[in-house]
Parts: C-alpha cells; structure tokens; sequence
C-alpha cells in the first residue's frame, strides 16, 4: 500500500507518455486520410476522362453519320476521301471542370476495302481532366452501295 502511495512524479511521465501516443496516433492518420484522399481525387480523374475519351467517340461517330447522311450525291471512296483525309483535330472542351474536354485526333489510317465494298476510318480520341489523360483508338466501317 505503501508503494502506490509513494508515486514519486510517474504520473507525469505516464501522462506524458499517453500524449505522445496520442499525438503520434492522430498525425499518422490524418497523413492517411490526406493520402487517401489524393489517391481517390487521382483516380476520379482517370475515370473522368476515360469517360470523356468515349464521349469523344460518340461524338466523331455522330459527325461522320452527320457527313455522310448529308451528302445529297452518291457517297464513295472518293467523297469519303475528300471528307475525311486531311481534317483538323477536333477539340472540345467541357464547361464542367477546367481544363478537361476531349481532343479528336482524325484519320490516323483511312483504307478501303473492294472486295467488301468497305471505307475504313482509324482515329484517336483523347480525353483530358487536369493533368490525366485517357486514350481510344477505334475506327468506323462504312459500308459503300454500289449500285
């Protein structure tokens, strides 16, 4: 009984000791937290323009439709040629967040096909949020009636 009663300062030291464990244990889990945070805004941002990237597709899909339903004549390979060749990457940006958008890289490769009667058009789409970018690479088939 004696002994608990001669404490001699240990409290202190205890007290001392909880704070550091204590301090110590907070700290490392707000660095936790902010790099868990950091992590999941880098990943929103790919997920973001991989999105954005097939939004550009959609798009170059609805304006090669959009070029070639217009045509009143005939469409060939040569109109398709004369259209689609030499056009200037497209870039749009969307109002949502800065510096994010989707930018259309045309007619990688155009090739044609006779025995299928086919027009092929490659292109690049990429999609852009902040820093982090997304790439697809996908092409359209036309199909040229040969009448």
């Amino acid at each position: 009984m004696k002994r608990l009663k001669n404490e001699n300062g240990s409290t202190l030291i205890i007290v001392l000791l909880v704070l550091v464990i204590f301090t110590i244990s907070v700290s490392l889990l707000s660095f936790q937290i902010n790099n868990m945070s950091a992590q999941f805004k880098k990943t929103e941002a790919v997920i973001e323009a991989k999105h954005l990237a097939d939004m550009g597709e959609e798009y170059y899909k609805a304006y090669v439709n959009k070029k070639v339903k217009d045509e009143p004549d005939s469409v060939d390979s040569d109109f398709l040629n004369d259209k689609f060749k030499y056009i200037d990457p497209i870039e749009v940006t969307i109002d949502s967040e800065p510096y994010s958008g989707f930018t259309i890289m045309p007619a990688i490769d155009i090739s044609e096909d006779d025995v299928n009667n086919t027009f092929t058009i490659e292109y690049e789409i990429i999609g852009t949020v902040g820093t982090e970018e997304a790439v697809n690479n996908s092409k359209i088939e036309i199909k040229i009636v040969i009448n």
